[in-house]
């Protein structure tokens, strides 16, 4: 009867072993669960937080182009405002809009131009001037490269 009071002790020590084994492993699945959640969590704020930059310069980017595209400070100004350095502002412009500041630049000169030409009686050298560039030939250069047309031919066609 002694051995088996002991063997059913035994065996009941074993099966407290199991259980409280299974209950560790219950306790680590539900910490790694957690930790998982709680991971996700700040990578996916994390996310959240780049978006919002991206989407911040992005916007601050737009609007300093489009303000200021006759202004000689160009990537340098851009550069202080963003807080970065001129390559690092290069590099962001490029990712976040696809095209280097220089090209955006000018795509906004001549968008501008394109308008003015449409809408005022201004003349074509007026209209160089007022969008930044310092001499009609390189208007007339840009405008035909960006617009495959010359800004005469797009003013006779409104004429």
């Amino acid at each position: 009867m002694e051995h088996f009071h002991r063997l059913t002790e035994e065996n009941e020590s074993r099966l407290d072993l199991q259980r409280g084994l299974l209950l560790i492993n219950a306790i680590v699945k539900t910490l790694e669960s957690s930790y998982l959640n709680t991971s996700e969590n700040v990578i996916n704020k994390s996310r959240s937080k780049s978006n919002a930059l991206r989407y911040n310069r992005k916007r601050i980017i737009e609007e300093f182009i489009s303000s200021s595209y006759m202004n000689s400070g160009g990537l340098a100004e851009l550069a202080k405002i963003l807080y970065l350095s001129e390559r690092q502002a290069h590099n962001v412009v490029k990712n976040l809009l696809g095209e280097d500041f220089k090209t955006l630049i000018v795509r906004q000169r001549i968008n501008t131009a394109n308008a003015l030409i449409k809408t005022t009686n201004l003349t074509l050298d007026e209209i160089s001037r007022e969008v930044g560039y310092n001499s009609y030939s390189g208007f007339y250069m840009a405008y035909v490269r960006l617009m495959g047309i010359s800004p005469e031919a797009v003013r006779d066609e409104i004429e």
